[in-house]
């Protein structure tokens, strides 16, 4: 059975490990306001799919979302300035927006990301630790100053397995998907 939780308002911090393995979490509505430095708060959480992180939220802790397989897409708000090592280690996240407040992304925050397909970078970051095996990863959005190239081993080695690296929202994916929900590279 899916569980959703809602977090009351008037709760002001998560504990490490608070949702640590909770196996039939489906989705978390997180309000403004709330803080939390605890770590890996939704790891394990393999039927996780949605998360509504508090839009003031201005760190994401050491692996909060790591080995959420089921969790493909989520929305940072954009008053992100840090996401923490291990943040989103083996979770089955497909797209990922960093925002342009963003300076660093942690070592091995992206890393066993199997499912990522399309990473935009936001603005501001100028550091990417380590990331290892992203291998379906095949389109990067480059917004940042930092020089990202296809193939590279720099920055961590984020597009060591990209195709592309676009430096513009503007440039048109070439990530379609089609009637029966089939992802393909064109």
């Amino acid at each position: 059975k899916d569980v959703t939780i809602t977090i009351p308002d008037g709760i002001n911090n998560i504990s490490s490990r608070a949702f640590y393995k909770q196996q039939n979490l489906s989705k978390v509505i997180i309000p403004d306001g709330l803080k939390w430095d605890g770590i890996s708060v939704f790891a394990g959480c393999i039927s996780l799919q949605y998360v509504r992180l508090p839009q003031d939220l201005t760190v994401l802790p050491y692996g909060t979302f790591s080995a959420a397989s089921s969790l493909r897409q989520i929305d940072l708000p954009d008053s992100l300035i840090e996401i923490g090592e291990c943040a989103f280690i083996s979770s089955g996240i497909e797209q990922l927006t960093i925002p342009d407040k963003v300076k660093n992304i942690g070592e091995n925050a992206l890393t066993y990301c199997y499912r990522l397909l399309s990473l935009t970078i936001g603005e501001s970051v100028e550091k990417i630790y380590g990331v290892v095996d992203t291998f379906n990863l095949i389109e990067i959005y480059n917004l940042s100053s930092l020089n990202i190239t296809a193939g590279s081993k720099d920055n961590g080695g984020i597009a060591y397995y990209a195709n592309d690296v676009y430096t513009s929202k503007e440039s048109k994916s070439k990530i379609e998907t089609d009637e029966s929900g089939f992802v393909f590279y064109n």
